[in-house]
């Protein structure tokens, strides 16, 4: 088998498997999916029952993008629950609190020594190259007058930096938005309180 064989040969095993790797690629991550058309919802005409499509609706407006800690895209989200109550009719409670990275790692259980930099610290508070962080937790609390017993619903609304994270945790925050939805008005056997944190994915910082 002389020289240019071989190569010929060597180019096609190269191209063989090119080849396959795209069709093993092809087969495991065929490639977006086109949207689910929905009827458009609004409250107004929301179904009386669970409606799927304004939950569905609802999951594609908070899943847009990644809306990491401290981004304006998870700010967006946090003011969309703020509006969602309101129209509801209830009053939602906002807590704010700004963070040093110190803080954050004092909230984790975590010390910083004298030996730790500041760089390595908001690194390991999950700052990245920022001072501090906002942290914006919502809750929003339906009463029940004749009980003190309370049960919570509790979904963080920031995720990983580079996930939209539909399942992580979009889909826990559009459930609690319809079930705040199914139970605004009605007459309750226990107060109920829908809490909305902020900084899970650094720490959980906002629930703790």
């Amino acid at each position: 088998m002389n020289r240019i064989t071989i190569k010929i040969l060597s180019v096609l095993l190269c191209l063989a498997l090119l080849a396959g790797g795209y069709a093993g690629y092809a087969l495991f991550f065929p490639g977006e999916t086109p949207p689910i058309a929905v009827e458009e919802k609004s409250l107004q005409n929301a179904d009386e029952s669970l409606d799927t499509s304004l939950l569905w609706q609802d999951l594609q407006r908070i899943a847009a993008q990644p809306h990491k800690v401290g981004s304006d895209a998870l700010a967006q989200v946090q003011d969309s629950i703020i509006e969602r109550a309101k129209a509801l009719g209830l009053k939602p409670i906002v807590e704010q609190s700004t963070l040093t990275a110190v803080e954050a790692l004092a909230l984790r259980g975590i010390i910083a020594t004298s030996e730790t930099t500041p760089e390595a610290m908001r690194q390991s508070a999950g700052f990245g190259e920022n001072d501090s962080l906002r942290l914006t937790n919502i809750g929003v609390f339906l009463d029940a007058p004749q009980t003190e017993e309370c049960v919570i619903f509790m979904a963080h609304t920031d995720t990983v930096p580079n996930s939209p994270g539909a399942f992580d945790n979009s889909l826990s925050v559009a459930s609690l938005l319809e079930s705040m939805r199914l139970l605004a008005g009605k007459a309750l056997q226990r107060d109920v309180l829908f809490l909305f944190t902020d900084g899970e994915e650094i720490g959980l910082l906002g629930a703790r």
